[in-house]
């Protein structure tokens, strides 16, 4: 019996070393395919301030003051929200720009590269717990 639990004793470590092999590995997929902590909170960075601005403004127009001359600074007011408007959009494609450089093509290569480390790291880490739980159930059947 003793000989038993040792035996199942050591393929359980070999399961468990797998298991954070493979967990481990996993982590660096979804860090690679996920986007980077800078680019979302530059973006959310880039919106609030978009929606700031956008508010400040509209509240300046319905202040009761600008209210009665509202036709009058009308073309100002257009000017300034499409200036608002195009450094929002130049803003948010750059930014965008800045994040997608990873995934193109002549970065794929290297992408795919590491990929496929991950995955034959995966694959001999299961290799090597298959062969010792292997070898640990020879050894408990030839005593």
């Amino acid at each position: 019996m003793a000989k038993a639990k040792e035996n199942f004793g050591k393929i359980m470590e070999h399961q468990q070393s797998l298991v954070e092999k493979m967990t481990a590995n996993t982590g660096k997929v979804m860090e690679m395919l996920g986007p980077k902590e800078a680019y979302t909170k530059e973006g959310q960075e880039l919106w609030e301030d978009f929606i700031k601005r956008s508010r400040t403004m509209m509240e300046e127009q319905l202040h009761p003051e600008n209210l009665e001359k509202f036709w009058v600074k009308m073309p100002e007011t257009y000017s300034r929200t499409m200036e608002m408007q195009m450094d929002f959009f130049n803003r948010s494609t750059e930014l965008m720009r800045r994040s997608l450089e990873k995934y193109a093509v002549p970065t794929q290569t290297d992408y795919w590269k590491k990929v496929s480390e991950i995955y034959m790291d995966n694959y001999s880490a299961m290799m090597e717990a298959s062969n010792a739980q292997i070898k640990a159930m020879q050894e408990y059947l030839a005593n």
